[in-house]
């Protein structure tokens, strides 16, 4: 994971991404989201995270407004982007680093817990792109919150199934980060189908799971007759 999030990094830093900048990001839920997220923070950078089936005038308005310097996307997307905005493809196939790939501590970008670390878009009231900016410092209060009081660790397995753009996403993909859990990473579009969440719970023993209250009604009917259902934490909000 660092090898390719490394690599990553040292692409945005040869785009001349500077502490600061606003970074898009437009991928399919895969490991590339949270490489991007993490390569963007090792550099200083702010992410942006736009879904991927944003209409084409939504997401140059949110690329407007953000100032977005760059964006990191699949390939699939890019016509939906502004065509002067620079883009950058994550790094296909594996690395191995230790077969000669050099891997440097990330820069000291001079980053603190009152930086942004994130710009999400929401419609509001208006159906206009409107931003809510996220410090560095709210990740890890939350963070730190949840670990505490429901006791999560290494040995936890968290799944990542909710859309990027929402803030469910953040302790799905930070809160094993944090404490050296593992992510479970559901298939795009596998958060509209509790049938599949469930059987996925129970493939890969995923331990805790976020949920916004529809999909637990949901989660929990089709769950309730499993026997020996590994979930242990089912955390509410929204």
């Amino acid at each position: 994971f660092y090898a390719r999030t490394w690599r990553l990094a040292a692409l945005l830093l040869d785009a001349g991404v500077k502490p600061g900048d606003r970074v898009a990001l437009m991928l399919e839920r895969s490991p590339r989201i949270v490489e991007s997220m993490v390569a963007t923070l090792m550099v200083g950078g702010v992410y942006v995270p736009m879904e991927t089936d944003l209409p084409a005038q939504r997401a140059a308005e949110v690329v407007r407004i953000s100032e977005a310097v760059c964006a990191i996307i699949d390939p699939e997307v890019r016509e939906i982007l502004p065509a002067s905005l620079p883009v950058i493809f994550p790094p296909d196939g594996a690395i191995n680093p230790d077969k000669g790939v050099d891997l440097p501590q990330p820069p000291d970008v001079g980053i603190g817990p009152q930086s942004l670390a994130y710009v999400l878009f929401t419609s509001g009231s208006t159906g206009k792109p409107k931003a809510a900016q996220i410090k560095h410092t709210g990740i890890v209060n939350l963070i730190q919150w949840l670990c505490r009081d429901y006791q999560l660790t290494h040995r936890d397995s968290a799944m990542f199934k909710t859309p990027y753009g929402h803030d469910v996403s953040v302790p799905e993909i930070y809160q094993p980060l944090m404490t050296g859990g593992r992510i479970v990473i559901a298939e795009p579009d596998g958060h509209r189908d509790p049938d599949y969440l469930v059987q996925l719970t129970v493939d890969q023993q995923v331990t805790v799971s976020y949920f916004v209250p529809t999909m637990l009604r949901e989660f929990v009917r089709v769950s309730d007759s499993i026997a020996d259902f590994p979930l242990e934490h089912a955390i509410v909000a929204g």
